[in-house]
């Protein structure tokens, strides 16, 4: 029941699900048909996944081909593990003319 729950709410948000894991402590976690692990836990699975839809998927959903893993186990907040170091911002150098 979890497992279509969830497939069904990933398919709304044009993703795909690959896996759903529950380890031996109970915490949950997706793997998406990209590769991109999402780390729910044990605790308020429902709240942490409506706030990977919320504000993950929103914010995410340009870097996504950079992610390995966004972990949802934090009361209030999310954090997400790159691929890669993100590129570096551009600096502009600004002359010193005086």
């Amino acid at each position: 029941q979890t497992y279509l729950k969830v497939r069904d709410r990933l398919a709304a948000a044009t993703l795909a699900l690959a896996t759903l894991r529950m380890d031996d402590r109970g915490a949950f976690s997706i793997e998406l048909a990209d590769g991109i692990v999402v780390r729910i836990g044990s605790e308020d699975v429902d709240g942490r996944l409506d706030r990977f839809f919320a504000a993950a998927v929103p914010a995410l959903e340009q870097d996504f081909a950079r992610i390995a893993y966004i972990d949802l186990r934090y009361p209030k907040a999310f954090a997400v593990g790159w691929t890669h170091e993100p590129e570096a911002l551009e600096r502009t150098e600004v002359a010193d003319n005086g």
